[in-house]
Formats: C-alpha cells, structure tokens, sequence
C-alpha cells in the first residue's frame, strides 16, 4: 500500500538502501551476514523494475512531486534495465557492480533528495495492530535525513500495553486488547494508570480462562477462545444454558481403554450436543469387548497388557471375527 501511495518515495528509499547494502558486504563480519545482506541486496534489485513502473505511472498522473524527485523518475527506465540485466544466481561481484551502476546513475539526485524512511516504522506510516500513525512522522512514511538522524525512541511518549505486552490482541483467538485496542502502544500516563480491575473483562467460567475445554483443546463454547468475558457475561453464566453433556460413551473422560484411547464418539472433546447424546447408540460404534481379555486389557495373574487390543478393552468388529475364527470360537 505504501508502495502503491508513494511510489517515487519507495523507489528513492530502495535505491538508498541498495547503496547502504552494497557498502555493508564489503565489511561484513562473517561469511554469513555477508550471505544475508548479499542476498538482502539482490532482492532489492529485484523489485525495481516493478517500482519504476509505478513510479512513471505517479509521474504521468501529474501527483504532487517536488523538482529533485521529477528528475529522478526520469531515470526508471535506465534503472529498470540496469536491474533486470542481473541474471538469478549471480556472483557477489556481479551483483555488487549492479549495485553500484544503479546508485551511480543517480547519485546527483539523490543528494538534492532529503528524505528517508522513517525509523520509527520503517517508512510504513502506521504502528500497531491497527493502523495507528506512526507519533514520530505523523503517518508521511518519510522524514529529512537530519530528523532521521536525530530519532530517539524514548523521546517518543508511547511504551508497551501493559495489558497486551505489546501483542495488540489477548485470549487464543487474537481478540483486540480491551485496553489498547489494538494500538499496541500506549502513552506513558495510560500505561501508569493501567488497573486490570478496570478493564471489564475476566476469566471465563465455563474454561477458567483457559479458552479450550476437552482433551483436544476444543475452543470453549461459552468465550470462544477469547479466554474472557465480561462482568456481565461472567454474572449470567449458566452451564445449563450451554449446548454440551458428558460423553455418554467415554463418561466425559474423553479416552476408553487402560491405554487412554481418544474416545470415538466424542473423539477427545469430553462433551457432545445434547442431540448427539439423545442418538447415542452403542451399536452404531465399530468397538466391541475384546475376545481374548474379555475387555479387560490386560491377561494373567500379572497383568500384562493384551496382546490382541494392546490394552484398548474393545477391538473392532472385524478383528474381533477373525480372532474367535481363529480359535474356533
């Protein structure tokens, strides 16, 4: 979107970065940061020719440009072919010597360009989960050289949420923090006057802020997955009022068997619909008691585990057939 918004800008920002990079593998510390930042670079080269376009395309829209930045569109086409003869795979020496074909060809207008990504986002405008605009540009992407130079983020009067820990979201489904909404970010004097207690939320009844119930985490049906609920959720919580019983197969264990087979009626989840529990039936389920242990699981005065069921109790109906065929039964 930045791309799309600024496109001259981004190019110009690009092209700087080309210039930095190629300066930053000659006095790379190891082999492998040199491999890092080469391969860095030559992604960049990469996405200038569709950059160019973009930036002719602003060019030609008459969109609001300052003189240096007009004189630089018109050297995209040479920086589009320049980039494009970079064949994949190419040598450290290759890409570098593009690198600095690149850079050279405008180097002139560049120096007239003061302006550079913002430090404080990158260059994207926004922070957060939200989109918030960035406190130290104000949401222009770019600042002049001499404020980047100047960037200092604790002058900046925003610290982590302290509800969210700068995630922008809580409980397992990512739901937007009650306290920064998703800013991520807060002011000093916010962060000082945070007070959980205040934020109407707490645990969920039904999981104890887990956001899961069952033996497969299955999300809680009364929070969702959010792990909270508010005061007034909390206070009219009812488990009658929730569409789950036990398992009728597995007891609510959510496993069968001494060796904790997932249950197949419920499969791990505990509970079932009450319409589910009404058509329970036994039957309908491929298990039955096994031939050999008489569904215990286990054989002899020492207990071994069975060595047809492995301790499940049932079996299959097959294998239970071709068990007693075997033996005659």
């Amino acid at each position: 979107m930045k791309c799309e918004a600024f496109a001259t800008k981004s190019l110009i920002s690009l092209i700087q970065l080309v210039r930095k990079l190629e300066v930053t593998i000659a006095t790379a510390a190891t082999d492998n940061l040199k491999t890092v930042y080469l391969t860095e670079l030559t992604s960049l080269l990469d996405a200038v020719p569709a950059l160019t376009k973009a930036a002719e395309a602003e060019a030609k829209a008459d969109k609001s440009m300052s003189k240096p930045e007009k004189a630089f569109v018109k050297f995209a086409p040479k920086l589009a072919a320049i980039s494009a003869a970079v064949p994949a795979k190419s040598s450290e020496k290759a890409v570098r010597a593009k690198a600095k074909k690149l850079v050279a060809e405008v180097e002139d207008v560049l120096i007239d360009i003061d302006e550079v990504d913002c430090p404080h986002c990158s260059g994207r405008g926004l922070i957060g989960l939200v989109g918030d605009y960035c406190r130290y540009c104000r949401g222009s992407c770019f600042v002049s050289t001499a404020t980047a130079e100047a960037y200092d983020p604790d002058d900046i009067d925003e610290v982590e949420c302290p509800r969210c820990n700068g995630r922008g979201m809580t409980g397992l489904v990512s739901d937007l923090c009650g306290y920064c909404h998703g800013s991520c970010m807060i002011s000093h004097a916010k962060a000082e006057a945070y007070d959980a207690d205040e934020v109407d939320e707490v645990d969920c009844p039904h999981c104890n802020g887990k956001g899961t119930t069952g033996l497969v985490n299955d999300l809680c049906n009364y929070c969702g997955g959010s792990c909270a609920v508010s005061e007034a959720k909390h206070e009219a919580y009812d488990p009658d009022d929730i569409d789950e019983v036990e398992c009728p197969h597995c007891d609510g264990r959510g496993t069968t068997g001494l060796v904790n087979d997932i249950c197949k009626f419920c499969h791990g989840s505990c509970v079932v619909k009450q319409a589910r529990y009404e058509s329970y039936d036994q039957n309908e389920i491929d298990e039955v008691e096994c031939p050999r242990c008489g569904g215990k699981g286990t054989t002899g005065f020492a207990g071994d585990i069975c060595k047809l069921c492995h301790g499940s109790c049932v079996v299959t109906d097959a294998k239970a057939e071709a068990y007693r065929h075997k033996h005659g039964e």
